[in-house]
């Protein structure tokens, strides 16, 4: 597989879940944007980009040091899996918004947010195993 299709693929998908994340939230009924639930939705959906983004950048700086253009099976699907829990924060983004007490939900939250960071240092030992 080449390289610029794996990162054309990768910057699609991030641009689609950071994209998906803000159109979950609704306008109040009453249409009070300063309510604290409001706030608390926005504060949450800040938190997600600025999660996704970073998440990207690292995944980006990752691939930086694959000096081939192809890449190999153990390489794509380690991307893919990241992608795979990338595409879970709309869900567990919106989830814990609205479910603020809810265990379920920020647990959810929570691992959406440790599984791609815990499966960066893994996909980065793989790449760097193959300098």
């Amino acid at each position: 597989m080449n390289k610029s299709r794996i990162e054309a693929l990768t910057d699609g998908i991030f641009a689609v879940v950071m994209t998906l994340t803000v159109l979950e939230f609704k306008v109040p009924e009453d249409g009070n944007l300063f309510s604290p639930n409001v706030l608390l939705m926005l504060l949450i959906y800040i938190t997600t980009f600025v999660a996704l983004a970073s998440i990207w950048n690292s995944l980006h700086h990752v691939m930086t040091f694959i000096k081939s253009n192809k890449i190999d099976e153990l390489i794509l699907w380690s991307n893919h899996w990241i992608l795979l829990i990338v595409c879970l924060f709309p869900f567990s983004t919106v989830a814990h918004a609205e479910h603020t007490n809810s265990l379920t939900a920020s647990l959810a939250y929570v691992s959406t947010y440790l599984i791609p960071w815990i499966s960066l240092i893994v996909f980065s030992q793989i790449i760097y195993r193959k300098l």
